[in-house]
């Protein structure tokens, strides 16, 4: 088992963080009152897809439902699963209703300035200050256990936004899905982000309800921070069948339970390893690769380029990327399942997918590699596949991927999975 555990005596020196932190720009700091929600609306920039696409636009909603510590706890959906967020002095700690148990309750440690709420800062910080916050996530999609991220703002001056007076500034976020995203943030005194605009996204706040109050600490005294240490997790060895790829493989949207390569395991009768990383491009993959080999697979099952597109990689680095990709797996003898993405309803792949398409160009025709083009077809092109998050796939639709993939190669994989079994 995975294990990990809690400090609250090492590294003491983190514990004067907050006390060392920028002071936010206005003294009477006032913080979203309890019934206040934020209502946004995530548009996806540079997908050619029509507007009304899951893949192209995403929802986010968050209700303050308490207060603790003069601290708002917001209610909000994380990964397509019900949670709340709220801020501690070790960081913003979010976790889903189903792991809230398994959280230590040490963590929730109230700050002493109430430098962000939730994901948004609901104070900015005078221009040119950066002011920065862990993330600390407990959620189903990585069983519970804490996953760590990174968010900053940095303060660049005031602007007019929609009428109103806000700070603009520069945030940058690294975790998971969201690796290194960064983008230019408005943030309003007091509510936190009402605009966002990136290469890749806008998300414009199209509704703000609820008054501001006071922020009141009740702890007027420096707490330690906790620092949330892990023990490395305990090394594979070795696996016969590795899936290899992205959010899409790790199961983002569902749990890692529900994910393709669980349900494809027990559809063939034989235990494939989850490598998949959320926010993987080929490029990132590509860097990974010896992570793979060293775990001496016979069998991989490669899902990638989602990412490529989503973040602007061009279609002949993707192309390339992958080559390199099939490549050094085929010199070592591995053989290989990619999934495509060919013929999703009502996109013209060749043309507006280019990147995805990149998939197709390089696996038809290669003799050595089963490829099913057609995998994502009733999963990425169903609004009943789609999880809440708009993008991913939901427990359904990973069920439905795996199905795909056993239905339209199964005597084959039974053939490569024979010959692995035997070596």
């Amino acid at each position: 088992m995975r294990k990990f555990f809690y400090n609250l005596s090492s590294l003491t020196v983190i514990a004067a963080m907050f006390v060392l932190s920028p002071m936010v720009a206005n003294a009477e700091v006032t913080v979203p009152a309890v019934g206040s929600v934020w209502k946004s609306e995530i548009k996806y920039s540079n997908l050619n897809t029509d507007d009304q696409s899951p893949a192209k636009r995403s929802e986010e909603v968050m209700t303050v439902v308490r207060h603790e510590d003069g601290v708002p706890v917001f209610a909000s959906e994380v990964f397509g699963y019900k949670g709340e967020i709220r801020e501690t002095a070790s960081g913003t700690v979010v976790y889903t209703d189903k792991c809230k148990d398994l959280v230590p309750k040490e963590i929730f440690v109230a700050p002493v300035k109430p430098n962000q709420c939730g994901w948004h800062v609901c104070s900015a910080p005078d221009e040119g200050v950066t002011v920065t916050r862990d993330i600390i996530v407990f959620a189903e999609l990585y069983s519970c256990f804490p996953t760590v991220g990174k968010y900053s703002y940095t303060s660049i001056g005031k602007a007019q936004v929609g009428g109103e007076m806000v700070t603009v500034g520069d945030a940058e976020v690294s975790f998971g899905v969201f690796q290194k995203t960064k983008w230019k943030s408005s943030i309003s005194m007091g509510r936190g982000e009402v605009y966002a605009e990136s290469s890749a996204r806008k998300t414009i706040y199209s509704k703000v309800e609820g008054s501001q109050v006071p922020f009141v600490n009740a702890n007027k005294t420096p707490s330690p921070v906790m620092v949330v240490e892990f023990a490395k997790a305990e090394e594979i060895s070795q696996c016969d069948v590795v899936a290899f790829g992205d959010s899409l493989t790790e199961g983002m949207g569902a749990s890692k339970a529900e994910s393709y390569p669980s349900v494809l395991s027990g559809l063939l009768g034989k235990e494939i390893c989850n490598m998949g990383i959320s926010g993987n491009t080929t490029r990132d993959a590509k860097d990974r690769l010896s992570q793979i080999l060293v775990l001496k697979p016979k069998l991989v099952f490669i899902a990638l380029a989602a990412n490529d597109l989503l973040k602007g990689v061009s279609p002949s680095e993707t192309k390339s990327n992958l080559t390199h990709i099939v490549d050094i797996f085929s010199k070592e003898g591995i053989m290989l399942v990619v999934l495509g993405f060919e013929g999703l309803k009502g996109e013209k792949s060749k043309e507006t997918l280019a990147s995805l398409s990149s998939v197709d160009e390089v696996m038809k025709g290669n003799q050595e590699i089963v490829y099913v083009p057609d995998a994502f077809v009733g999963v990425l092109d169903d609004v009943k596949m789609i999880s809440k998050d708009g993008m991913h796939p939901n427990a359904a639709g990973y069920k439905k991927l795996a199905e795909n993939v056993h239905d339209k190669a199964f005597g084959t994989l039974q053939v490569l999975l024979g010959y692995a079994i035997k070596q």
